[in-house]
Order: C-alpha cells, then structure tokens, then sequence
C-alpha cells in the first residue's frame, strides 16, 4: 500500500456561480452570445468566463523500488510458514498543463447554475465560455516501479510451506494538455428567457475557431494544443526470482501474482460539455447551444510496458524439484498504452411538462463553403475536432512468465526429479493493449422532452466534423510473450503429476482516425416542430452539405492520414 505520487499542473481552475432565487426576472428579450472574432466577448444575464494559456514545459517523474534486500546473504534465504505481501504498491507520474480543479472535494471545472427546482420563475440568459490553449514544448509524465523478491540460496531450500503475494500494484504515467469540465444548469418551474429565435452559430474554418454562437443558454469550449504530449513507462516489473544450489526451490506454497496494472497515457485535448435545462419545469421557453472546438498540432506518445514474472532454478542435491506441491498463479495483470489527439463528450439536455424553443422553421445546417459552417437550431449543438500530428501508441515490452529449471541429481537410481512436481502453474486472463486515436467523442447527445413531457415544440440538430490531415498518422503496436518455460536435462521431467495453463489472455492493438457517437431523442405527448420535410444536399466532398430538418444529425469525417496496428 505504499504511494508514490509526482504531479506536475500548469493551470488549474474551479470556477462556480449559482444563482440560486425564487424569481429572477429580466428586462428585454435578448440572446446570450459569445463573440470570438477581433475582441473575445461573452454576453449574458449571468457569464462564466475562464481563459487558461501554457507556454512553458510541463514535466513529471515518479520512481519506486519495493524489494527484499537480502537476496545474497550469507547461509541462505528461508520464508518458512510464513505470508509475505508487497501489494497495492501505487507510482504515479502525473503531468497536465491546463486542467480542472475541486471545489470541496468535487470536480468542478467550469460550473454555472441558473435556478433550481425551488425557482419559480428563471427568466435570465446565461453564457459559460472555456478557453484553453498549450504552445509549451513538451508535456510529458514518465513511470518507473519495480516490485519484486529474490532470494539466493546454497543448501536450502528458499520458500517452504509460505505464500508469496504480489497483487494489485500499479504505475500509472498520465500527461495531458488540455483538461476541462464544461456544466451549465439552468432550472425552475417557468424558464422563459431569450429573444425567442433558434440558437445560431457561426464558424470560420480558416480560423479554427467559433466566431459567434446565440441563444438563451450558451456554453462554448474551445482547447488547443501544440505541445508534444508524451506519457511513458520505463519499468513496470513484479517478480518472483528464486533459487537453490543444492535442492528444491519452492515447497508447499502459494504464490500470486494478480491484478497488477501498468498504464501510460498521453492526451492532448479532454473536455466534458454538458447543457442541462428545465430539469424539474412546467414549461420552458429558451433556446441552448453547446459548441465545442478542439485542435491539436502537437505530437501525441505513449509507450507502454510490463514484466510479471515468477523464475525459480534447482541445481545440484538428490533430483530436485524446482516446484513441488505448490500454486503459481499469474492472473488479471494488464498493460495499456494510450494515445489520443482530442477526445470531448457533449450533452444537452431541454425537460419540462411544455418545452417551447426556437422559431417556427426547421434547424438547418450548412457547411456548403469552404471557409464557414452555419447552423441553426432551437437547440444546437456542434463538435469540431482537427488532429494534425502523429498518434502513437507503443507496448510491445510486455511479458507474463512462469520459467523453471532443474538438472538431474546425485541419486542416479531413483531418477525423479521434475521441474514441477504436483503442482499447478497458471497464467489465466491478462491483457495487453495499444490504443491510438486521433479524434474521440465518446457521445454527442440532444434529449428534448421526456416521458412526462405533454408538449414538445422544439427543433434539435447535432453537427460533428472531424478531420485528421494527412500529417496525423496513426500507429498501434502491442505484444506480449507470455509462457510457461520449464527446462529439464535428461532424467528431469518437465510436469508430474502437475498441470499447467495458459488460458484467456488478449492482447489489443486498436487505431482509429475519427470516432464518433450522435444520439438525438425526442419524446412527449404530442411532438410538434418545424415546416416541411426533412432535406438533405450533399456533394462527394465531405465538406459540402446543407440539412434541413426538424431533427437532425449531420455527421462529416475526413480521414487523410494512415492509420496503422500491430
């Protein structure tokens, strides 16, 4: 249970704003917006602006030896009835450059909350705006543990009647650029707030960025970065190494090697976006907009590896046995190496008993230029992601063993000397994993209405574009040997009376360019949104469609660069 812990933060913010009222009354019928062209402004009856910038290098590293530090003293090694453990052993090399902070234990990240189910009347705008951006040289987090026991003996035999218990230990190297939880609630039984036309936003291409965005709620995330992020394991070792000059080695024993997990990740861009509204309403009259924007031009690297072991040699004495009525079992480690250029989840959610938004035409969306998207919606919501560097992900230094040697004895009549002699040998459901990914949206989710919802009168429209340029290659190796080696001369057997398994082990090397997951529900009473029928224009360019829809999802991923796994 020991901890070693090397955390390394650029930035860190907890922002939160409540207005928490019966009646929050507004004058005027106008939109939140956020404007970033020229000067970056955010208006709203309420604004929850941050803004957190990284030039500087960002680095950590974490080092932990647990081991016995006896194995050559002099007249032998003994664990005689005996248990010994070094578990739950936890290194960790953290490195982030701008992030999310705690606010009284909870993650808070960017939150802004407008109302509650006390509220009678919530007619008030709100705008929540995140900005983030790394142009440092390296974000990097490097991992480095050994765990293990060895014992070095002549005449005796080194582990009798025991157990031996190296489970749960961990290393863990997480460097990332960009961090951040994006939460914008707004609640009461009456919400009517806004100019009462869809939710708007306009981006520039050429630019990468959102130009403007409107309507009553509007959360807005935007994260870059050009640092090269590099998360890796240098050592990740538990093992078992045991001997004896002159006889058997283990006797009557126990040992597990389990549930030990080695992990590096290195991450440019991770937001969490979530617009919440009308929770607990009667009726609700406002539009939402949640937009999110990421980019990364930087590098992205981890290199992953691990040794689990138990070795043990019988030499010398009357036909020894390495092993003899004895357990040895190796289950449930694992090794990951993960690299990812933007990863984002967005939701937005508008409940109520009435849930009124927007104008009377369909949401629609249009990318048919070549240097602007527009979109409008009574609730919208938008993901850009554009990768522009290598991905890699590395774990090939991986292996899970049982090994053991015997050689024949001085008594050359009886001759029955194994390297495992009644004894079970078990390497049982590790895994190995190599993940690269240049863009992630693990969900994009719109939920109008709900199974208590009498009217819904609402258009909705999710956009994700993605694109990874041909510099953004990605790349995936993964490997492990895992075996049992047992080695005997002539007059040895290798297994009595005994068994050995390997079973249920995996091994994953997984690369993608562009991963999404769109999700749009509507659900009430009596649904009533828009004019005319859905329609759609698109030509063999993924950068030119125009959608017109009560609903809608419009989807557009550009894959440019190779992608690879081995």
């Amino acid at each position: 249970g020991n901890r070693n812990q090397s955390v390394a933060n650029g930035n860190i913010v907890a922002n939160s704003s409540t207005l928490d009222v019966t009646n929050a009354a507004s004058s005027g019928a106008v939109d939140a917006a956020l404007d970033t062209t020229g000067t970056r402004t955010a208006d709203g009856n309420a604004v929850l602006s941050s803004e957190q910038v990284l030039t500087a290098s960002v680095t950590a590293s974490a080092t932990t030896d647990v081991f016995n530090q006896d194995a050559t003293r002099s007249g032998g090694n003994e664990v005689i009835d005996t248990s010994v453990s070094i578990s739950r052993n936890a290194t960790t090399a953290q490195a982030t450059g701008n992030s999310a902070g705690t606010i009284s234990g909870n993650l808070t990240g960017n939150r802004l909350v407008m109302g509650d189910a006390d509220t009678a009347n919530m007619d008030r705008t709100a705008t929540l705006l995140n900005e983030q951006s790394v142009t440092a040289p390296l974000v990097s987090a490097t991992v480095n543990q050994d765990v293990a026991i060895a014992l070095t003996n002549t005449s005796t035999v080194p582990l009798q009647t025991s157990s031996l218990s190296l489970d749960g230990n961990s290393t863990t190297a997480l460097a990332r650029s960009n961090v951040m939880t994006n939460t914008l609630i707004v609640d009461g039984a009456n919400i009517t707030a806004g100019a009462g036309t869809d939710a708007s936003f306009n981006f520039d291409n050429t630019e990468g960025l959102v130009e403007t965005l409107a309507a009553a709620f509007v959360l807005g995330s935007e994260q870059d970065n050009a640092a090269e992020v590099v998360a890796t394991t240098t050592q990740s070792r538990v093992e078992v190494d045991l001997s004896n000059a002159s006889g058997d080695v283990i006797s009557g024993s126990t040992l597990s090697l389990t549930n030990n997990v080695s992990s590096a990740t290195a991450l440019a861009n991770n937001v969490v976006n979530s617009v919440s509204v009308g929770e607990n309403s009667a009726n609700v009259d406002g539009t939402a907009a949640l937009a999110n924007s990421q980019g990364n031009t930087g590098a992205i690297t981890a290199t992953g590896g691990s040794a689990v072991a138990v070795t043990f040699d019988a030499t010398g004495g009357l036909d020894p046995n390495g092993v003899v009525t004895s357990s040895i079992t190796l289950s449930g480690n694992a090794s990951a190496s993960n690299a990812v250029g933007n990863q984002a989840q967005n939701s937005l959610t508008a409940a109520g008993t009435n849930v009124v938004s927007g104008d009377i035409g369909n949401a629609s969306i249009d990318s048919d230029t070549t240097d602007g998207l527009t979109a409008d919606a009574g609730n919208l919501l938008l993901s850009r992601q554009t990768n522009s560097a290598a991905i890699n992900s590395i774990n090939n230094v991986n292996s899970v063993s049982i090994g053991g040697s015997a050689v024949e004895g001085t008594d050359t009549e009886l001759l029955d000397g194994a390297v495992a002699s009644g004894s079970t040998l078990s390497i049982t459901g590790n895994t190995t994993e190599a993940r690269a990914s240049a863009n992630i949206v693990l969900n994009s989710s719109i939920s109008l209405g709900g199974a208590s919802t009498t009217t819904a009168d609402a258009t909705g429209l999710i956009g994700n574009f993605q694109s990874n340029d041909a510099s953004g290659a990605g790349t995936a190796e993964a490997s492990t040997n895992t075996a049992i080696s047992l080695n005997g001369v002539a007059g040895v057997e290798a297994v009595n009376s005994g068994s050995a398994m390997v079973e249920n082990n995996s091994t994953l090397a997984l690369a993608r360019g562009n991963v999404v997951e769109n999700v749009l529900t509507a659900e009430g009473t009596n649904v009533s949104s828009g004019v005319g029928a859905a329609s759609l224009s698109a030509s063999v360019s993924p950068a030119d469609g125009v959608l017109n829809a009560s609903f809608g999802v419009f989807n557009e991923q550009v894959q440019a660069a190779a992608i690879n796994a081995t």
